[in-house]
């Protein structure tokens, strides 16, 4: 041991008694700095931003910025989280066209990110603003920003209203 270990509290110089410095060092490699490759399964298909859904839109990128930095207010919310496929077309059809005839622009649909490998609700929001009886009422459709609920949300852009008379 060392000349000073007079100084050491006992309890400490009996719990370091048996502690012998290292003669050797071990070599370690380093970690690959290459990130290793994630496999990502094929049934996943989520909307590209650049990709267009049966003829609808994606938002003006212009307006996208906008309601992203929240100068461009979203007037209105849809959770869809926890229904089944049917119900959640169902409200989604309501929300639209009730957002239409109040004169809403801008709402916010929240399916969230499913529990399923890339979400169903997720996955059909797009094939269902194109369809029939909702493409009327909407202009454009974007995935929302992480402040709005990321990849679980979409902002969908309803069209102008214009009133016959």
């Amino acid at each position: 041991m060392h000349d000073d270990d007079d100084d050491m509290p006992e309890d400490w110089q009996q719990e370091t008694e048996s502690v012998r410095r290292l003669t050797h060092r071990r070599h370690v490699e380093p970690m690959s700095k290459k990130r290793p490759r994630i496999e990502v399964p094929e049934e996943i298909v989520i909307p590209e931003i650049n990709e267009r859904s049966g003829g609808l839109s994606l938002i003006e990128p212009g307006l996208l910025t906008r309601i992203k930095k929240g100068r461009e207010p979203l007037e209105g919310t849809l959770d869809l989280h926890g229904m089944t496929q049917a119900n959640a077309y169902e409200h989604l059809q309501a929300f639209v066209a009730q957002a239409y005839d109040a004169g809403i622009r801008t709402v916010l649909v929240i399916t969230g990110k499913g529990q399923a490998p890339g979400g169903v609700l997720k996955q059909k929001l797009p094939e269902w603003l194109a369809a029939e009886s909702v493409r009327p009422y909407v202009s454009g459709y974007a995935p929302a920003a992480p402040s709005d609920g990321g990849q679980g949300a979409w902002y969908v852009r309803i069209r102008r209203r214009h009133e016959t008379g």
